[in-house]
């Protein structure tokens, strides 16, 4: 097993809640998508909901 394969075992056998206050940067949403799908871990995205929808769409 790959190191990294270790450490989602382990994020998710314990989910934890990760905060991204630049939630409207393309990486970041991208991100926060891979995460939420793999359930390793619960997103909070800062930011006006309306435009982190937008961004995300784009």
């Amino acid at each position: 097993m790959a190191f990294i394969d270790t450490i989602i075992e382990k994020a998710k056998s314990d989910i934890k809640t990760i905060v991204l206050p630049e939630s409207y940067e393309e990486r970041n949403l991208k991100a926060a998508s891979i995460v939420l799908k793999e359930k390793i871990a619960k997103i909070v995205l800062i930011g006006r909901e309306d435009e982190i929808k937008k961004k995300q769409q784009s």
